[in-house]
C-alpha cells in the first residue's frame, strides 16, 4: 500500500537451490530427492523463526525479524523423484540487524 508509515523491516531476499539426482519414481534408489531435503531444510527454517522472534527492535512499529519462504519450485512430474528444488526466501530485518550478519546467519 501507500501508507505513510514511521518505520518498516528491511528486506533480504534470498535463494536457495537444493540439488539432488532425478530419477524414475519405480526406481527411486536410484535418485537422489532434493525435496525431501528441502522438507528438512524447511522445518529448520521455520524452527528459526522462534528465535527471530525474540530479537525486538527498539524502533516504534516494528516488532521483530521474520523470515518467509515465498515460493517453492521443483520437480519435473509426478512419476520422477525432484532432482532439484528452489526456495526463494524473504527475511525481514529489524534497524538493528546488519544486511551482511544476516545473510550469513
Amino acid at each position: 500500500s501507500y501508507q505513510v508509515v514511521t518505520a518498516h523491516n528491511g528486506c533480504l531476499q534470498l535463494e536457495v537451490t537444493l540439488h539432488g539426482l532425478a530419477s524414475h519414481a519405480a526406481y527411486p534408489e536410484t535418485g537422489v530427492d532434493a525435496l525431501q531435503a528441502a522438507t528438512q531444510l524447511l522445518t529448520t527454517l521455520y524452527a528459526h523463526n522462534e528465535l527471530l522472534k525474540t530479537r525486538l527492535s527498539k524502533v516504534p512499529g516494528i516488532t521483530h525479524p521474520y523470515l518467509n519462504v515465498g515460493r517453492i519450485e521443483g520437480g519435473s512430474n509426478t512419476n520422477v523423484v525432484p532432482g532439484k528444488v528452489v526456495l526463494k526466501l524473504d527475511r525481514r530485518m529489524i534497524p538493528e540487524e546488519s544486511p551482511a550478519e544476516v545473510e550469513a546467519e
